[in-house]
């Protein structure tokens, strides 16, 4: 898959967990993002409101569903703003 076909699933995938995902962020990085021809996974970082919508997620979200592992990252707004995550992974927004 490329890296618009799995941007695609994955903002598939946010609608259909529906409120799960409700008011979190999602971002692609790694080698997917900067679509480099032998990417072996999706790295996402989702950031959450709550440490519970985190584990929510990690727990509804299948690692093996694009065809690529996914590589999961999760955290919230407030541990995102003491690391700058997005900037450090040079992330990209995908959802919302």
């Amino acid at each position: 898959m490329t890296r618009a076909q799995n941007v695609d699933a994955l903002v598939v995938l946010a609608g259909q967990l529906g409120a799960v995902a409700a008011g979190t962020e999602w971002y692609l990085f790694g080698s997917m993002d900067r679509e480099e021809e032998f990417a072996s996974d999706v790295d996402l970082l989702i950031l959450c409101g709550t440490a519970a919508q985190a584990d929510a997620l990690r727990a509804a979200i299948d690692p093996d569903q694009l065809g690529r592992p996914i590589d999961l990252s999760l955290m919230t707004f407030e541990e995102e703003r003491e690391i700058s995550a997005v900037t450090l992974q040079a992330a990209r927004k995908i959802y919302p």
